[in-house]
């Protein structure tokens, strides 16, 4: 016959069994009463994990259960407290008596009367009284302790747990009652004067016209701001009835009379808000700040708000506006920029802007808001300090890489002129002269290609540039100028040139010559039909001759120097 139940079936369901009681956690659950003679507690044991289960707390007669707490923290207040079992728990069931026995005595025991004595049940709100007898005063309850607990004969608490509340008493005294006015203009008082001790005094103070009661005051504290004060008396007072002015008058002044205008003066109410601001004649001054009494109550034209609680002088204070001037160079290390500061308005300030080699000066730009102009092409810019809109400004030197228009000749044909450093973007003049036995034929660049035939040649610089004149073998000639209405000859020379006019009722007014960069050489007045032009101490080089006439308009005419 098979066998049906084999060795290896039965080590598995060993193995199930072993898990499924590993799995079932014991849990230990203690439960105590606190105290023991107030009940008892049911419901502890050891449980599994999970299982749900309930404690009861009964008490014994003449005790109350209160709450169940574990760890000295509560977590119920029922009776009956059902809770999951998750771990080992340890809880204790509190009670408390149902009654509590309030002792109150009196000392000295002829100083008076206590009221509250009894049994009463725990969580009662109990009043109890402390009444003195004549010539006693009631001072203050203390507990069994000495600790003192209220200073009202009159006091409220909760029963919870057996006490003795000590009502003390004292012999009364006499104390006195000194009220003064402050100041004495300001208004009346009554109440002063001896008081038995415990008596209920009431002090009064009445103001004058134009006063206003403030406060009452002891040793520098505010004790009440109603002018009509009650109190019961333990001990002597010294009470002072505080009035102000009804109206209080703010004043204001200020050092530089043309400096502006002061807002905020006149009469206010006590306890007024009073603003006060000074509204500057800007940009010429500036205000600094407010004093009184010559001490600085605060900075700038205004004046933080302030309640009207005194008469007041304020003084503003004004200056000649000081603007701050700031110079910078533009990009960086390309130069070096003097004369920024601190100027007043009015000022005449002079910056500087100095190249590092490799850059030339481009221009002054000046910067007001955020918005640049253009103000110089001169390194040296004078200028007044105005106060740009109501503030301070800033200068950038532009600086740019030097240019250079590098001017050649095939020699030994003639001569260049105009060559140099530049900015980019400038107008540059160059001219070639041809010598004896030579003449101009073109411009060419470094690269060999023809850039122009004009001679003098003008362009706009954009990057450095070298220029060769080229020449060749011959002669320029260049005819007599005839204007239909003039002659000048000869052109070119080597000394004078002269001027015929060929109308006769015409005068030559001025005449006047200019070299290529536009800077007048000559200026020679006529006033005739002839003029003789004297070159011999110019340079060689083209000119332009201009004529005025003494009817229409000038001539213009280029004449060459050899």
């Amino acid at each position: 016959m098979k066998k049906l139940f084999t060795k290896s079936i039965f080590i598995a369901f060993l193995t199930i069994l072993c898990t499924l009681n590993l799995n079932a956690q014991e849990y230990t659950l203690t439960v105590l009463p606190n105290p023991q003679q107030g009940g008892i507690v049911v419901g502890g044991g050891v449980y599994l994990h999970g299982d749900s289960t309930a404690i009861h707390a009964i008490n014994f007669p003449g005790w109350t259960f209160i709450n169940f707490t574990e760890d000295g923290i509560v977590v119920s207040t029922d009776e009956y407290y059902t809770f999951t079992i998750e771990n080992d728990r340890h809880l204790v069931g509190n009670f408390v008596p149902s009654t509590h026995n309030i002792t109150l005595i009196a000392v000295p025991i002829h100083g008076g009367m206590v009221f509250g004595n009894g049994m009463y049940e725990h969580g009662t709100d109990l009043t109890i009284t402390a009444t003195p007898e004549p010539n006693y005063v009631f001072l203050h309850w203390a507990n069994e302790y000495g600790e003192i607990i209220s200073l009202d004969n009159v006091f409220l608490f909760t029963v919870v747990q057996d006490r003795i509340w000590f009502a003390h008493f004292g012999i009364a005294e006499s104390f006195e009652v000194i009220v003064s006015a402050n100041p004495e203009e300001g208004g009346s008082v009554s109440g002063g004067g001896t008081y038995t001790q415990g008596t209920l005094v009431t002090v009064s103070a009445e103001p004058y016209p134009d006063y206003l009661f403030l406060n009452w005051t002891e040793n520098g504290n505010v004790i009440t701001t109603d002018p009509e004060y009650s109190f019961s008396i333990y001990g002597p007072r010294n009470l002072v009835a505080n009035f102000v002015p009804a109206n209080i008058e703010i004043m204001l002044s200020k050092n530089i009379e043309e400096g502006g205008t002061l807002v905020g003066a006149g009469t206010y109410s006590y306890g007024q808000m009073v603003i006060v601001h000074a509204i500057v004649n800007l940009p010429e001054y500036q205000c600094v700040n407010w004093t009184e009494d010559g001490n600085v109550v605060d900075w700038g034209p205004v004046i933080d708000a302030f309640h009207a609680t005194h008469s007041r002088h304020l003084v503003a204070n004004f200056r000649i506006g000081i603007y701050a001037i700031a110079v910078y160079a533009n990009p960086s290390g390309s130069g070096t920029v003097t004369g920024g500061g601190e100027y007043e308005y009015g000022s005449h300030v002079t910056i500087s802007a100095h190249a590092n080699e490799g850059y030339q000066f481009l221009n002054w730009t000046k910067f007001v808001l955020g918005n640049g102009t253009v103000v110089s092409t001169e390194p040296d810019y004078t200028f007044e300090v105005i106060g740009d809109v109501v503030g301070n400004c800033a200068f950038v030197a532009y600086f740019e890489p030097e240019t250079k228009v590098t001017v050649l000749t095939n020699m030994p044909g003639g001569e260049v002129r105009g060559g140099g450093t530049y900015h980019i973007g400038n107008e540059v003049t160059v001219e070639a002269i041809p010598y004896s036995g030579y003449k101009f034929v073109n411009w060419t660049s470094e690269g060999k290609s023809v850039l122009s035939i004009d001679n003098p040649y003008t362009f706009t610089v954009t990057e450095n540039v070298v220029l060769v004149a080229n020449f060749e073998e011959g002669e320029l000639s260049i005819d007599p100028i005839d204007a239909g209405t003039m002659m000048i000859y000869p052109n070119p020379t080597n000394s004078d040139l002269k001027v015929v006019l060929n109308d006769a009722t015409l005068k030559i007014v001025e005449m006047e010559l200019y070299d290529l960069t536009g800077k007048k050489v000559h200026q020679q007045t006529v006033n005739q039909s002839y003029g003789v032009l004297q070159m011999n101490g110019l340079a060689q080089g083209t000119y332009v001759l201009k004529l005025f006439l003494d009817q229409g308009e000038p001539v213009v005419w280029r004449v060459v120097k050899n």
